[in-house]
């Protein structure tokens, strides 16, 4: 492992979260969960070979590696490539068959300021990947915007991989501040 991977798996081991080094299929990735009374929370961490980026999935007692894989594998270098830094991109299309979602979204790390008062390594590296319906996000948020539209039980819809068509990340999204790209 790279000095990068050691770093991250320390930062990672010290969240407080139980974790595990697991494989799926061609990827290796770190499983993090905790229990609550009510709910179960899954992360999935993947450090992509030679990169120094962080794919974060994470589920809400919905994990299934599966559906985790696919993913992993729409998390293309190329798109993390051309994802702007201060805002989220939606790749369409959703191809895995029992799933009800339109697309993919990806959150870079100052949008989605994922382990954000945990471990500033992850935070400053994670990209946050994520089932979209076609009226959850714009496709243009930015930091400000991309957490309104998670207020307010967003945060709770965009991490149930089960949830069906009649859920909206935020079924007010027109009211979310209007980003302005320069």
């Amino acid at each position: 492992m790279s000095e990068f991977e050691d770093s991250v798996v320390d930062a990672l081991k010290s969240t407080g979260w139980n974790a595990k080094e697991i494989s799926l299929g061609s990827y290796i990735a770190w499983h993090l969960f905790t229990e609550t009374p009510a709910f179960r929370f899954d992360t999935l961490v993947h450090i992509p070979q030679g990169s120094r980026r962080l794919i974060v999935l994470r589920a809400r007692s919905s994990f299934e590696l599966s559906f985790a894989s696919y993913l992993l594998s729409r998390a293309t270098e190329e798109w993390l490539n051309c994802c702007p830094n201060e805002y989220i991109s939606i790749s369409p299309g959703f191809d895995l068959p029992g799933r009800r979602f339109d697309g993919v979204g990806l959150a870079p790390p100052a949008v989605a300021q994922c382990f954000a008062s945990q471990a500033q390594i992850l935070t400053d590296h994670s990209f946050w990947v994520y089932p979209v319906m076609k009226n959850d996000f714009r496709g243009d948020e930015d930091r400000s915007a991309f957490h309104f539209r998670l207020g307010k039980g967003g945060r709770i819809a965009i991490i149930d991989w089960n949830r069906d068509g009649s859920t909206s990340v935020n079924p007010k999204a027109e009211q979310a501040p209007q980003t302005t790209r320069a």
